[in-house]
């Protein structure tokens, strides 16, 4: 879908507060439930077309000739990530998918639970890439995982 990493540059959002997240807490007040909403989630180092950096960079220093330093880069200028908010519309947590599909490897990095397996209990991790939520009664804990993701094929 993104051809180079440069190419979705355009749509990653901050991490928990760009238009997805601002929308899943307008619907989930507005329906009184959670809202789990995927979004393409930028590093906080990702450079941003015209865009001028924190430390008062110039935008021809932040531009086009160290976006296109990213194209082949394969270390990814995002997350392929899920917003997860309460009723209350308050952000309850983020998720970043761990196994990424071919379409994902490009643009996005690994989630931090990458590697992680199923015996390895880790306070709120439950390994295989995964990551609960204690999202209080009737739902429980809840996991989440994105797409490819979910499949059991990247261990085969």
């Amino acid at each position: 879908m993104f051809a180079t990493p440069t190419s979705i540059l355009p749509y990653l959002e901050p991490t928990t507060s760009g238009p997805t997240t601002h929308l899943a807490q307008s619907l989930a007040k507005r329906l009184n439930c959670h809202v789990v909403a995927g979004y393409p989630e930028a590093l906080p180092t990702a450079p941003q077309p015209g865009s001028s950096s924190s430390s008062g960079q110039a935008e021809s220093e932040s531009g086009p000739k160290e976006m296109k330093a990213l194209e082949g880069e394969g270390t990814g200028v995002g997350y392929n990530s899920a917003v997860i908010v309460g009723p209350g519309g308050k952000v309850v947590g983020n998720y970043r998918k761990s196994f990424r599909f071919e379409t994902d490897k490009n643009w996005a990095r690994e989630g931090e639970y990458a590697g992680l397996w199923m015996y390895e209990m880790v306070a709120d991790d439950i390994g295989d890439g995964f990551k609960y939520f204690d999202l209080g009664e009737p739902l429980g804990r809840t996991a989440v995982g994105i797409c490819m993701g979910m499949s059991s094929s990247h261990l085969d």
